[in-house]
C-alpha cells in the first residue's frame, strides 16, 4: 500500500490568536488550522516499507538542525487555475534558513528511497480560500516564530478540502 505523505512546520499554536483576528476580518473562507503549513517536501505513493527508512533519515536531519525565526508578511493573493483565488503568507525573515532545510529534507527523503514530487519547495503558507474580489489586504505586523520541528504527514484531500494528520514529529534539539 502507498500514500501520499508531506514534510512540513506548522505554525505554534500561540501564533493561532494573532491570526484569528487576521482571518476574521477578511471576507474569504479560512483554511483549518492544521491546514496552515509550510511544505517542505511532496511525497506522493510511499510505499509502507519504505516509512521506516524514512523517519530514520529525517530523525538524523532534524538532529543535526538548528531553529530558526521565520517571520510572515502581510498576505498576498494567489491566483491557481483549479481553484479560486487563495491567500497566502509569504516569509519575509529566515527564508534563506527555510529554503536550506527545504533542500535537505528534499536530500533526506530521496536517499531514504522517496524522492519528493512536484516543482520544488515554494515558501509560503495557504490562509485562505474564496478570495475572488480582493484585490489588497490590509497590513498588519508580521508574524513570526521559531522553526524547531517538523512533521512528516499524511494528507488525504475530498473535493472541498485536504485533511492532514500526523505520522511523527522531528524537533530540533
Amino acid at each position: 500500500m502507498t500514500r501520499q505523505l508531506l514534510v512540513a512546520a506548522f505554525p505554534p499554536n500561540e501564533t493561532h490568536a494573532f491570526l484569528d483576528r487576521y482571518v476574521g476580518l477578511s471576507q474569504f473562507r479560512p483554511s483549518p488550522w492544521r491546514n496552515w503549513l509550510v511544505t517542505l517536501a511532496t511525497l506522493d505513493g510511499v510505499a509502507e516499507a519504505t516509512e521506516p527508512q524514512l523517519a530514520e533519515a529525517l530523525a538524523r536531519l532534524a538532529s543535526a538542525e538548528r531553529p530558526f525565526k521565520l517571520s510572515l508578511a502581510p498576505g498576498r493573493i494567489v491566483a491557481k487555475p483549479e481553484h479560486e483565488r487563495v491567500i497566502a503568507l509569504s516569509p519575509s525573515q529566515g527564508t534563506d534558513e527555510l529554503a536550506l532545510l527545504a533542500d535537505r529534507v528534499r536530500a533526506a527523503c530521496t536517499d531514504a528511497g522517496a524522492p519528493p514530487t512536484g516543482e520544488g519547495f515554494v515558501p509560503a503558507v495557504t490562509t485562505a480560500y474564496n478570495a475572488l474580489g480582493i484585490t489588497t489586504l490590509d497590513t498588519w505586523d508580521p508574524i513570526v516564530w521559531e522553526i524547531d520541528a517538523f512533521e512528516l504527514v499524511t494528507r488525504s484531500s475530498n473535493r472541498v478540502m485536504a485533511t492532514y494528520s500526523t505520522v511523527r514529529e522531528f524537533v530540533f534539539p
